[in-house]
């Protein structure tokens, strides 16, 4: 069993992440400010020393991220332990026999075996997986999609979802005591709807691992797949076009853009602006910047007009770093800059906002795994098709934000 986290765990981490900040990165950045001045460019050596640094800390935040999520996870477990929380084990009945379908196909199966494990609504899609198979995947989701974490998740049944969304807000008025009562403006509520679209999955597992029972088929599947969904959901919820995938934050023309001012770059004030764009209920406490990688580290190096730096390291072992005070989150599929910093005029590379009220997600939360047996005989292995289904939409704009490269 691993050693658990502790407290004093993540707090190493963050003292090594503000102590790589302060002492390195701060000085190398004041020297390739100083170099651009007087000499219009940064000399290589002090590049290279810079981006040195910045990898530095980007290793150290995602180890205070991999050892803050996996604290979360122990006290999730200390907690189902206090509550008597049913948790689903290996060796059960139904994972008894589904691990059996995963090996040996349907006709491996006993009549008993059949009678345990549900079929899935979908016609010729398989078996629908486990319970505790489809939480591990969606857990494992969570861990490797930001916009999932962030946003609303609704679980059902049905192919869609229906939401009340309020199209008109109430409206007080002011009245003499002794005046007659007119009518007033009530709020009006209508419904929105989520459709959920079918995403597949497809997993390869040879002859031999089938065969072999110290491979742990289920496993290899359940990773696979994990990382394909998850890939797909990344880019859907942030760019999808919302006909036969979940509408993305880009494409919601109502969220509010806020330019950088720059042809070509973002700028701290700009970063300020967007900061300050949405309401106030929607960036205190719960405002999040989702960016790429390569954006982060950019705005690593932007300062406000009193000569601070926008972002800071968390400073309690419970405290992530921060952009303006607010916590950030990585998202591969925005804009990224090229190696001087630059971005494409138009590109959108942060968003900004309050994503539980901003975004719905629709889930599906059944899995049903497909054995394809005849489609890669040739190739000595046998196909796994995992299909579930999933939506997503804008249900708030004015909860978001987004940057937009440009004047």
């Amino acid at each position: 069993m691993p050693d658990p986290v502790t407290k004093s765990d993540l707090q190493e981490a963050l003292d090594e992440m503000a102590e790589t900040w302060t002492a390195k990165f701060q000085e190398y950045q004041e020297r390739a400010d100083a170099e651009e001045k007087k000499f219009g460019t940064v000399f290589p050596e002090t590049k290279e020393s810079l981006d040195e640094v910045q990898d530095k800390l980007d290793e150290l935040e995602n180890t205070w991220r991999e050892k803050a999520d996996k604290r979360e996870r122990q006290q999730e477990d200390v907690v189902s332990k206090v509550l008597g929380n049913k948790v689903e084990v290996p060796g059960s009945e139904d994972q008894k026999a589904y691990d059996k379908y995963l090996r040996e196909g349907k006709r491996g199966l006993s009549p008993d075996e059949r009678k345990v494990l549900a079929t899935s609504d979908d016609t010729g899609a398989g078996y629908l997986a486990p319970p505790a198979f489809s939480a591990e995947v969606i857990r494992d989701i969570v861990e490797m999609s930001p916009i999932r974490e962030l946003a609303e998740v609704r679980s059902t049944s049905r192919s869609y979802i229906q939401i009340p969304r309020r199209n008109q807000t109430g409206e007080a008025v002011w009245i003499n005591e002794n005046d007659q009562r007119g009518e007033v403006q009530n709020p009006s509520y209508g419904m929105e709807r989520i459709n959920n679209h079918p995403l597949h999955a497809l997993h390869l597992a040879t002859y031999e691992e089938l065969e072999d029972a110290v491979v742990d088929i289920e496993a290899a599947i359940r990773n696979d797949i994990t990382e394909q969904i998850a890939k797909a959901e990344n880019a859907a919820f942030l760019l999808g076009n919302g006909a036969d995938q979940p509408s993305g934050i880009l494409n919601n023309d109502d969220i509010v853009r806020v330019p950088t001012g720059n042809s070509t770059k973002i700028t701290a004030d700009a970063l300020i602006d967007l900061h300050y764009s949405i309401k106030t209920p929607y960036s205190e406490g719960d405002g999040v910047w989702v960016m790429n990688r390569k954006t982060i580290r950019e705005v690593r190096k932007l300062k406000d007009n009193d000569d601070q730096y926008l972002w800071q390291p968390g400073l309690a072992e419970d405290q992530q770093p921060t952009i303006l005070e607010s916590g950030y989150r990585e998202a591969t599929d925005l804009a990224e800059p090229d190696q001087n910093g630059d971005y494409t005029t138009g590109e959108e590379p942060i968003v900004y906002g309050d994503f539980m009220e901003g975004y719905t997600i629709s889930d599906r939360v059944q899995i049903a795994i497909q054995r394809l047996v005849e489609r890669f005989s040739d190739q000595g292995a046998v196909g796994f098709q995992a299909r579930r289904r999933v939506g997503g939409q804008v249900t708030k704009s004015e909860a978001l934000a987004i940057q937009r490269v440009g004047t």
